[in-house]
């Protein structure tokens, strides 16, 4: 293993050697390839931005699951409903919350609904 870390090292070093690489790099660069390093996670897309939600009912997967991708797409998720509630997000026996919604005429939507808003 440690012959392979070795003969893989030696390689690149090799590569950024020659000439021609380091022409071919900076042709690249001259193109507008970024050459910097931004981020190992892609930023989830802002889609529930200025959005506020209720979570209720029995869902198939956890509620954090379900706040965690509300908050990182710039949602936000709030325990009651207003009418200033953009959606709520309903499992089965969703008890008085979707009432509520049901009479501010605010959107309901399934866990199959929700997952197509946040392809």
């Amino acid at each position: 293993m440690i012959n392979e870390i070795e003969d893989t090292f030696s390689e690149l070093l090799d590569y950024f050697e020659n000439s021609e690489n380091l022409n071919i790099i900076t042709e690249l660069q001259l193109l507008g390839l970024n050459m910097k390093y931004i981020s190992s996670e892609i930023e989830r897309v802002q889609v529930f931005a200025d959005m506020t939600f209720v979570v209720t009912g029995t869902l198939s997967k956890t509620r954090d699951y379900y706040k965690r991708i509300i908050t990182e797409s710039g949602g936000k998720v709030t325990g009651s409903v207003s009418k200033k509630t953009s959606y709520v997000l309903v499992g089965d026996n969703p008890g008085s919350k979707y009432q509520k919604a049901m009479d501010l005429g605010v959107e309901i939507l399934t866990e199959n609904e929700f997952e197509e808003l946040v392809k």
